[in-house]
């Protein structure tokens, strides 16, 4: 059974408010690894992402991992074939830590080259095209 999420989006908030399982204390980094609430993500970022991801998806052999922009964090989507996994990893453009070295240091190399590289293609491109009406998105850690 889904579980349901009730958390104020706009016009009611000033940001379109995403769900996180953790984030650090400076808001630079969060991922969320419940599948409901990426469910939930997907709902509230739009039909065309998802249905964008869930046809990635089928068309792959394995699954899914993609590097999106999203306001002001780069996320990766990881999404198993089935769908049953499916995690998203937040970090804000701005941060001054290196991904590639978080990637090694903190995740062991989790993420593959092609990953980091895609990752630091999309992070130098928001880094020099950010403003703050792109900032639209806050995450939220559920009671």
């Amino acid at each position: 059974m889904q579980k349901k999420f009730l958390i104020e989006q706009p016009p009611h908030s000033d940001k379109y408010r995403l769900l996180v399982d953790d984030i650090n204390e400076t808001e630079t980094f969060a991922v969320t690894l419940d599948s409901d609430k990426v469910w939930y993500n997907r709902k509230i970022l739009g039909d065309d992402l998802s249905i964008n991801l869930e046809t990635y998806t089928a068309l792959s052999t394995q699954g899914l991992t993609s590097v999106l922009p999203i306001g002001r964090f780069v996320t990766i989507w990881q999404i198993s074939k089935d769908e049953k996994i499916q995690r998203i990893w937040f970090f804000d453009c701005k941060s001054e830590v290196s991904f590639r070295d978080v990637n090694r240091k903190n995740m062991e190399g989790y993420f593959s080259d092609n990953v980091c590289d895609e990752f630091e293609k999309i992070q130098t491109l928001l880094r020099s095209s950010f403003t703050n009406e792109l900032d639209i998105i806050e995450l939220v850690l559920p009671i």
